[in-house]
């Protein structure tokens, strides 16, 4: 196997640098390198999206390199409205930069609906962030799971168990309860100070929503009340961390737009007041489940309406309702959480708004206390069923929703795939923000958009509902992601406010108007408290009127407490040997990009840059600062990922010699195979080892005992394949069966292809086509031999190609397609996809830089690898396509029966009924056709050219099995599949083949989804996991002589052994989730196949020769020489006219 190019390029430098070169050279070098590599990096992506000859969006100009348009987002102005003023000027939707991440916003209520409707699917997920992975249980909460299996089953549970109409029905007193209690303390305060009070609002309205959220959820009120029966510190506790929450989901946090400098976070403390607020969190919600555990143990909950949310999640768990990665109360804490959450923080802010608003505007208070005196009276309270009747209330509730919804900017979604948004092409990746706050204040819909007039939604729009299904007022959000607790927040709301509006006059001191500031978060709240005397606390920062000296002085303090950080103390020690000291320029430099990210962001990063800064580092000094800066962070990520795996657990064995960025490449660059290789590295560090792909960590493993416990206890972990280039490309991106991520769609797929495919039934229906595939296989070759005079030499790699994959295609196509004169089908088809099947195995066996350096995958495209990949794909694709057209017309003109329905009819079939979730149906059949066609096909081949050539290098071996024929079968018939149950030393070759040469001997790489331990090591998520087959099936301790082919070892120590996956002493076709789904169907091909021939002919080689054993490069492993056999019919003439036969 060569090196590749870059790989040569980094040996050449290494032995020809002079380290005489001073310091600062080399690192100017580095930069400049670096600097070449971004500029090709953007050429590249700016002409890829010319060639997609779609319009972008508009962007507003001043974009800076790697922070975007961040530095425009940081004034004071809260960052709804700065995004409105873009929306102004570059239209309702427009893209902006967030450090390396795209986002496109959305101000257009017809834009929105394109969004919701058309394009929901393809933005239905959420992308991920440091708070959410910190404080939302690594986004298991509901509101921040990326969208999937799991987020389905948890909002379906929290919908149907929580917030359905029947379950709101059953929890009503709940409602009434809590609002009672709000009502009532407030009046006992007002009696206590006279007959009046001054009251701040905010907080009362925190405390009714949380206890009602929580009493639903834990059965137990919580705050701002002196219940006796509940832990008082444990509700301090919660309280406190409750409020840190939404502080701190408010933040920009440079992880989330920069991941190269996210240990600002840490350095600036926003990690660890996280992790603080997590674990308070987690300790109460874990107080409440412990709870619910021990009274389920104590008595049984019978009633329904008794069991809180938290006992229906405890029975949801048993019974395996949600399926997730991590643990029972895990999960269990991030749904209660995201539902307490949610719920609360947002009844309360509108809650605020709505009071704010109407003590501003008294004539609708009066005429809303009018409506309530005339429908309710004041000789009762507000019952929720009075609320159908309080029309002008309800629109007073619409009113504050449309001016200030509690989210202004909708919750992110990403983009899953490539799509087209108000005809603008919108790459995979992008992230959505709809501007909530400008949409409902657009004047082209709302007469008067800025004021507060609730007779709106009583004239012009009293058909406009907020439920998310009229784009115009989106304050829940749409789509498949829109709050599920709609009717919930609207029932407390209205109820509330009916009460309260009922039960008090409400006025400030001396007439004076609410301060309608807004404040920073994830939700707006009033920038002031919401009382009798509005208190409005002004800073003066003085922010413009920073000297460049004062924002020196800032950024030096800044960069003194980096270095306090041991890590950076560590690094500086271990580079005193600089040939250059940090100038006061220098140290100006770096601190200023510290202050980039800092609060004081707007005027530190544009002071540096103004004209009043004295330019005073020339360019070598800057780049030589700038690589020196990328150090400092490579090291710190790497002393601090070291120390973590530390506190983490036990680290497995990894190689030395390893290079920063390629890591162990070129050790795996020699001319020997790669599991012979990783093999050889086993030898000296054990059976458990970690190697370093370019970026990626990879475990490789050839120990039975812990493939064992891959495959069992950690298989759930495993589920998963890591992405590459060649699927990508050739693979219709991931879809094919065999590299489709774990999910609902591979699970579906599989589902599909097990039972309409590969069952035993559907396999015994369809036993037709491989005994005539095979008797046309052996009547060929029969021929070929009267025709040379009773012998002949014949290549039997491609023979088996052929036979193989005319089994498959008739299979899924119903068609014979390869290595016959058949007429049938299209000799130029065909002979495209014998050139396109031999092309895709070698392409994909390719090292390609993209995957293990993503950077500098650029270098894929010059080598030619991607070019070929195309049109390797497009190749493939052409016959398929006519596969599947055929297939269509045939279904348009009449009705197939079950017996005539192959594969691709099935599949249409199935994406018809939609039980397979994809976008495009044509995509999809065409990727599992091709997937089934090339894991069957080249496997099969493999397998029984490296059985004939064991055979014919063991010719005791091979007269024993011909032995076994003529005394089960004998000369007068030829084999049938019923014979195979009776060839014991048949089946132990096929057995011991597949121990000696499995078709693939490295497993196909799975991917660690979570952290986990294996051998008790810990393996962080991402990790690829390799299982070197080749290796383990050659262990010494398990098998005798393991490098000689004995069939015999299957008849006496492993006689019970069986090659499905079972047991781990042998998996040729894997085992646990990703293990092969075709096992039936090839062992059924290897048998028959390999019976029939051994049967019909006496075999040889020309001169009696030894077959070369040696192995060739790939995804699988061939034999690198031609299989050249010389075939000799041994059964009488006739046994070999199959038409006869049968009749």
């Amino acid at each position: 196997m060569n090196l590749p190019h870059y790989i040569y390029f980094f040996l050449i430098l290494k032995n020809t640098m002079e380290f005489s070169l001073h310091l600062q050279e080399i690192i100017v070098f580095s930069a400049f390198l670096f600097a070449i590599i971004f500029l090709c990096f953007t050429v590249n992506t700016t002409i890829r999206n010319k060639r997609k000859g779609c319009w972008n969006p508009p962007e507003p100009a001043g974009a800076w390199p790697i922070i975007g348009h961040l530095h425009l987002l940081g004034s004071n102005q809260q960052l709804h409205r700065t995004l409105g003023e873009m929306a102004d000027k570059h239209g309702k939707a427009f893209l902006i930069r967030l450090g390396i991440h795209r986002a496109l916003v959305i101000s257009s209520w017809e834009v929105t609906r394109e969004c919701f409707t058309t394009n929901d699917k393809v933005l239905s997920t959420r992308p991920k962030s440091l708070g959410a992975k910190i404080l939302a249980y690594d986004h298991h909460m509901i509101g921040f799971a990326p969208y999937g299996t799991y987020w389905r089953d948890a909002r379906k549970l929290a919908t149907v168990e929580l917030l359905s109409n029947h379950r709101l029905e059953l929890l009503k007193h709940v409602r009434d309860k809590e609002i009672n209690f709000f009502i009532a303390e407030l009046y006992a305060q007002c009696v206590q100070n006279g007959g009046l009070i001054a009251v701040e609002m905010k907080e009362r309205f925190g405390n009714l929503a949380a206890n009602v959220m929580v009493r639903m959820i834990a059965g137990k009120r919580y705050f701002g009340t002196d219940d006796g029966d509940h832990d008082q510190e444990e509700s301090r506790r919660f309280q406190k961390s409750f409020g840190d929450f939404f502080h701190l989901m408010g933040f920009f946090y440079v992880s989330d737009t920069i991941p190269f400098l996210g240990w600002l976070d840490v350095v600036k403390g926003y990690t660890s007041k996280m992790e603080t607020t997590a674990t308070e969190l987690d300790y109460v919600l874990g107080n409440w489940v412990d709870e619910h555990r021990r009274r389920r143990l104590n008595r049984d909950f019978s009633d329904h309406e008794e069991q809180d949310f938290i006992h229906v999640l405890l029975l949801a768990m048993d019974d395996d309702t949600i399926s997730t990665h991590q643990n029972a109360n895990t999960t269990i804490n991030a749904i209660c959480l995201s539902l307490i959450l949610g719920g609360s923080d947002t009844t309360m802010v509108t809650l605020t708004w709505a009071v704010s608003l109407l003590l501003n505007n008294r004539h609708v208070l009066k005429k809303a206390q009018e409506e309530l005196n005339v429908h309710v009276g004041k000789h009762r309270q507000v019952e929720e069923s009075d609320l159908k009747n309080l029309v002008y209330l309800h629109a007073i509730v619409k009113e504050t929703l449309r001016l200030y919804p509690a989210a202004p900017l909708s919750v992110p979604r990403e983009a899953m795939d490539d799509c087209t948004i108000a005809g603008f092409h919108i790459p995979a990746g992008t992230r959505l923000i709809v501007n909530l706050w400008k949409l409902h204040r657009d004047p082209s819909i709302w007469v008067n958009p800025s004021e507060f007039i609730p007779e709106r939604f009583i004239n012009d729009h009293a058909n406009l509902d907020v439920r998310g299904l009229h784009f115009e007022c989106l304050p829940f959000g749409s789509g498949r992601r829109k709050c599920p607790g709609i009717s919930l927040a609207l029932k407390v709301l209205h109820l509330t406010l009916a009460r309260l509006l009922h039960t008090f006059e409400l006025g400030t001191v001396s007439e004076t108007a609410v301060d309608m500031s807004e404040g920073p978060g994830l939700t707006v709240h009033k920038a002031t408290p919401l009382e009798r005397k509005p208190k409005v606390t002004i800073k003066n920062i003085k922010l413009s009127f920073l000297t460049t000296y004062e924002s020196l002085i800032v950024n030096k303090h800044i960069f003194e407490k980096l270095l306090q950080c041991s890590h950076i103390k560590t690094i500086l020690k271990h580079t005193h040997s600089l040939s250059f000291s940090l100038s006061l320029s220098l140290l100006s430099s770096f601190s200023s990009l510290l202050s980039l990210f800092s609060p004081l962001s707007l005027y530190l990063s544009l002071s540096l840059f103004s004209p009043l800064y004295p330019i005073k580092i020339i360019a070598g000094q800057m780049m030589v600062f700038f690589a020196f800066l990328f150090a400092i962070i490579f090291l710190y990520v790497a002393i601090n990922t070291t120390r973590r795996d530390k506190r983490r657990g036990r680290n497995p064995p990894e190689p030395a010699g390893a290079w920063p960025i390629v890591g162990h490449l070129p050790a795996l660059g020699s001319n020997q195979l790669l599991h012979q290789t990783l093999g050889a590295i086993a030898d000296k560090y054990g059976k458990v080892f970690l190697i370093r792909l370019g970026i990626h960590r990879a475990l490789v493993i050839s120990s039975w005992e812990v493939a064992k416990e891959c495959f069992t206890t950690n298989d759930k972990v495993f589920p998963t394949r890591p992405k590459s280039l060649a699927v990508k490309l050739m693979g219709y991106d991931h879809l094919m069966l065999g590299f489709a991520p774990y999910g609902s769609y591979w699970r579906d797929v599989r589902k599909l292809a097990t039972v309409e495919l590969l069952s035993n039934h559907r396999l015994e229906l369809l036993k037709h086509v491989r005994d005539m595939e095979t008797n046309s296989f052996i009547k060929e070759l029969y021929a070929e031999c009267i025709k040379n005079g009773g012998l002949v030499a014949v290549q039997m790699k491609e023979r088996f190609g052929d036979l193989s994959m005319s089994i498959i295609v008739r299979m899924i196509a119903g068609k014979r397609y390869l290595g016959n004169d058949d007429t049938s089908g299209d000799e130029e088809e065909s002979s495209r996809l014998q050139k396109a099947l031999g092309d895709f195995f070698p392409l994909v066996g390719l090292f390609l830089v993209s995957d293990t350096i993503p950077f500098l995958g650029w270098l894929d495209v010059v080598n030619g690898y991607v070019s070929k990949m195309k049109k390797t794909a497009r190749e493939l694709d052409y016959v398929l396509g006519n596969w599947v057209d055929e297939h269509s017309q045939r279904r348009f003109n009449r009705n197939i029966s079950e017996e005539e329905q192959d594969f691709i009819h099935v599949m249409l079939s199935a994406m018809d009924d939609g039980k397979i979730s994809a976008k495009d149906a044509n995509t999809v059949v065409k990727a599992n056709c091709l997937s089934l066609i090339l894991g069957g096909n080249d496997t099969i081949v493999i397998t029984l050219t490296w059985a004939l050539s064991l055979l014919l290098n063991n010719r005791h071996v091979l007269k024993k099995a011909q032995d076994e024929l003529n005394l089960h079968v004998g000369k007068h018939r030829q084999v049938d599949e019923s014979d195979i149950k009776n060839l014991i030393y048949l089946q132990a070759i096929v057995k011991e083949t597949l121990r000696l040469y499995p078709a693939v001997p490295l497993s196909a790489p799975r991917e660690s989804m979570e952290d986990c331990t294996v051998a008790g090591f810990h393996i962080p998520a991402g990790t690829r996991l390799y299982v070197n087959l080749w290796k383990m099936h050659r262990d010494p301790s398990i098998w005798l002589n393991p490098l000689e082919f004995i069939p015999e070892r299957f008849l006496n120590d492993h006689a019970n052994l069986d090659v499905r996956g079972l047991h781990f002493e042998c998996l040729p076709f894997g085992s646990g989730r990703r293990k092969c789904p075709g096992i039936s169907f090839a062992l059924q091909v290897l048998h028959l196949t390999l019976a029939r021939l051994l049967h019909t002919f006496e075999l040889g080689t020309v001169s009696n020769t030894v077959v070369d054993m040696s192995e060739g490069p790939g995804l699988t492993v061939p034999k690198t020489t031609p299989l050249e056999v010389i075939l000799t019919p041994r059964l009488p003439s006739m046994l070999y006219d199959f038409n006869k036969q049968e009749e």
